[in-house]
Order: structure tokens, then C-alpha cells, then sequence
């Protein structure tokens, strides 16, 4: 994982974009590596997907209040999913293929 300023992915990767005011936890599964991360507050996290690979995202609130998780999965070319909660810890997973 490598957490960057937004800017698009480079080939055979994809972005994970988060925006949420508050601390999230979550973990990536995609290309056969899994791997967990955490953050306050906005972040844009690159991992490897190169076409055809299956992906699976899962970011959770760590509190009750606070504003609305939003997600997002964009390759250099598309936007591959979004989601978004606004439960207290909601939860947010997207899964499909790059």
C-alpha cells in the first residue's frame, strides 16, 4: 500500500480514495495481498490490481458520530466503485475486479 496525495494510479494499479472527517480502520485484498490500514481523515492509498484481478475493500468508522464515510476505487481510467455510510461505526465494502 502506498498512501499518496491524490493523483491517478500507474498501470496495473488502482487507488482506494477515503474521505471521511474522523479515524477509519479498514483493510485490501487485491491481486492475492491483503494488507490493513488505518488513518485520520482524508486519504488516497495506491495498490497493486492489475487487470482482471479481484479486489475487496472494507473501511469502518471508529466512532459513532462524525460526518458520512465515503469510498471510492479508481484505476488510471475508470472509477470502479463507490460506497458510502452514514451509520454510527458504519461500514463501507466494495468488492469486484480491475
Amino acid at each position: 500500500l502506498i498512501k499518496t496525495p491524490y493523483a491517478f494510479p500507474s498501470d496495473g494499479r488502482a487507488m482506494l480514495l477515503v474521505r471521511y472527517g474522523d479515524s477509519w480502520a479498514g483493510h485490501i485484498m487485491a491481486g492475492g495481498d491483503g494488507a490493513s490500514t488505518d488513518g485520520t481523515g482524508d486519504e488516497d492509498i495506491e495498490f497493486r490490481c492489475a487487470p482482471g484481478d479481484p479486489y475487496s475493500v472494507t473501511v469502518q468508522k471508529q466512532e459513532q458520530r462524525g460526518p458520512t464515510l465515503r469510498l471510492a476505487i479508481i484505476t488510471n481510467d475508470k472509477i470502479l466503485d463507490v460506497g458510502k455510510t452514514e451509520a454510527q461505526y458504519g461500514c463501507v465494502s466494495l468488492s469486484g475486479t480491475c
